[in-house]
């Protein structure tokens, strides 16, 4: 039973000329979220209504604006009320607290909502303001549970390293794996801050592994802006990192550098026998590759087992690279570590 299908954007939508009261057929490949093909059935007329995008943001009310994401060109929209949007300073905080940025056990997406509707933090960082006896006077937090919250927050505070600072703030078009190489380049908190007044600013960020001209662009004029520097500060006086990336991330960053497969745009067709699939769209991912469930001009691999169907043809007419499955391995830089989660295991009862 499929719970959920992706459309992408209101591009696609208008393209295949979905209404509500349609039925659809949809397609799934590997891990991938299913996806909407197209219309099976149109619905009956008195039951159709077109799909159009909200005239104001839903949370807040607040005039929506619209853009085209950097890689696709797909149609995005966003809501312009940065600093007083609910569902923004909502989500800003759960980002901030998820387990690749500051990992604060023991706060869930309810106590977050509350503090957020409460005003108790406005922006992430406040958390650390937070005093036990402010978290004793939370509906459901006793003694013991405010006093564990408590000691997590300040272990955060102080044990977390700087790229998972960087990632938890939340930087326009800096993936995990960007906020650790902008880490190990920039070294503090002070100097990432500064980069936006330095004359050769965007010179060194493009020297970063897998920063383009476009993320680099959009980090320093996002820096410039007051609003930035004054919520960038506030880390820096509240959060000490303990390192400047986690060692196991350093491995991470140095695999992502040689793999040859960050910002390459994959898909899957064709029954894999000896690899992994889920394990191999998971190293991809961690990669920075992206992973798509249709063939397009911007397609750069389709990887192929069994059987891969017309794919496969779609991607040799665009002149994308196809890959064997017998072939991933070589072709990528594979670390010995990842080929034993990647290569499916013989069956050890195979003798019986």
């Amino acid at each position: 039973m499929l719970s959920r299908a992706t459309l992408h954007n209101f591009d696609e939508v208008k393209r295949l000329g979905i209404a509500m009261g349609d039925f659809v057929r949809v397609e799934r490949g590997g891990d991938v979220i299913p996806k909407v093909l197209n219309v099976e059935k149109k619905g009956e007329k008195a039951e159709r209504s077109e799909i159009t995008p909200p005239a104001n943001f839903p949370s807040c009310g607040s005039e929506l604006k619209h853009g085209r994401a950097p890689r696709t060109g797909a149609h995005l929209i966003g809501c312009t009320n940065n600093v007083n949007c609910f569902s923004q300073t909502l989500g800003r905080l759960i980002h901030f607290c998820g387990r690749d940025a500051m990992d604060t056990r023991g706060l869930g997406k309810k106590t977050a909502e509350k503090l957020t509707e409460s005003g108790v933090v406005i922006v992430p960082v406040d958390l650390f303001r937070l005093t036990l006896d402010d978290i004793l006077n939370w509906e459901g937090f006793a003694e013991k549970r405010a006093s564990q919250l408590y000691e997590n927050l300040q272990e955060a505070a102080s044990t977390r390293s700087l790229g998972r600072v960087l990632f938890g703030v939340g930087l326009p078009g800096v993936r995990r794996t960007g906020a650790w190489a902008l880490a190990a380049k920039l070294q503090s908190l002070q100097t990432v801050f500064e980069i936006a007044t330095n004359e050769n600013g965007l010179e060194n960020l493009m020297g970063i592994t897998n920063f383009a001209e476009r993320t680099a662009q959009g980090l320093l004029e996002f820096l410039k802006k007051d609003r930035t520097l004054r919520e960038m500060k506030a880390p820096a006086e509240l959060v000490t990192p303990s390192t400047i990336v986690d060692e196991a991330d350093v491995g991470e960053l140095r695999a992502i550098a040689v793999a040859g497969v960050a910002e390459r745009n994959f898909v899957f067709t064709g029954e894999f026998v000896k690899l992994s699939q889920p394990e191999v769209i998971k190293w991809i991912r961690r990669s920075r590759g992206f992973i798509k469930s249709s063939v397009t001009r911007k397609t750069d691999y389709i990887d192929y087992g069994l059987d891969p169907g017309h794919k496969l043809f779609k991607v040799q007419r665009n002149k994308g690279q196809t890959v064997p499955e017998e072939e991933f391995l070589s072709l990528f830089k594979v670390s010995p570590e990842e080929k034993k989660k990647l290569v499916v295991e013989v069956n050890k009862d195979s003798d019986d």
